[in-house]
């Protein structure tokens, strides 16, 4: 049980330090424009998912998955298409900060979420979370600093994509196979476009622009699959706090490394949403050792 617990610390630990220093992976690329990027990215991840999944010998499951929820499966894909779309872009152009913001606003979004599709209850504090949450993201929209668009986009799209998945219930790998499949046309498509039309940028690159354009679907399916096998080894409230990594460093990344803006108005709404995540977090432990604590009085 350590043995695996460890595994799946370190998987997660691995996944979120990914995401969080992804942004750097990003910028060596900004010659190409996003969506050249995204197309590149489709087809390069779907290369390396047809080789995991051939390996587990589950790529039908992933047609079958296509056939037999369409739908869900059609709404997933546009959800991280654009996700995809809007990080590389809001990346490129040197919104990092407000990524950042985004993913630490995510699981306060994927319990809003849960209250309007799922039925689920809130808790006191859980509500004044939220609504700290929600101050701290409109205070940047008042003040008219920096895109918090962006924030609302990544986060909004992601939970969404997170409450699809879950209706799906579809393993990981499968899942972001079908979703690729289905991206695959349009990919290729738009590619076929721009080389038609003269105006592909990959070829004109250099060696390390091209390699590294070409590494992002291995960037894309990599810190998945380690994040896959960490939610199957870690409690919900250890993998809450561990997926904290990714967005505090890219932060970091955003303000230390390319000097992004970070205002007066940046650190009143982070303390806010801040100051959510630590209400959320230590009402939600709080509560679950008074569960505990009842089960064993219980026994």
């Amino acid at each position: 049980m350590n043995t695996e617990y460890t595994k799946g610390l370190s998987t997660g630990i691995f996944a979120f330090a990914f995401w969080g220093f992804v942004p750097l992976f990003w910028k060596q690329i900004k010659a190409i424009p996003p969506y050249e990027i995204m197309s590149f990215r489709v087809v390069c991840a779907l290369m390396v998912l047809l080789v995991l999944l051939a390996l587990k010998s589950e790529v039908k499951e992933s047609f079958l998955l296509i056939k037999e929820k369409t739908s869900l499966v059609l709404i997933s894909t546009i959800l991280i298409g654009s996700n995809w779309l809007i990080y590389v872009w809001a990346v490129i152009s040197g919104y990092i900060v407000e990524t950042s913001l985004g993913y630490f606003i995510n699981p306060l979004m994927n319990v809003f979420l849960g209250v309007f599709f799922l039925g689920e209850r809130l808790r006191k504090i859980q509500w004044i979370a939220i609504a700290l949450a929600a101050i701290g993201v409109s205070w940047m929209f008042v003040q008219s600093v920096g895109k918090p668009w962006i924030a609302l986009a990544v986060a909004g799209t992601f939970a969404l994509y997170g409450l699809t998945k879950k209706k799906l219930g579809a393993k990981s790998l499968v899942g972001l196979g079908a979703e690729n499949i289905l991206l695959l046309p349009v990919a290729l498509t738009y590619l076929a476009w721009l080389y038609g039309n003269s105006k592909l940028l990959w070829p004109s690159q250099t060696p390390k622009v091209m390699t590294l354009t070409l590494l992002s679907g291995l960037a894309t399916v990599l810190p998945l699959s380690a994040f896959g096998h960490a939610v199957k080894h870690l409690t919900l409230t250890t993998l809450g706090l561990v997926q904290y990594l990714a967005p505090t460093f890219q932060l970091t990344i955003g303000v230390l490394i390319y000097k992004e803006a970070f205002t007066s108005t940046h650190v009143a709404s982070f303390a806010l949403i801040w100051t959510a995540l630590l209400l959320y977090s230590g009402e939600g432990l709080y509560n679950r050792k008074q569960v505990n604590l009842l089960k064993r009085k219980a026994v």
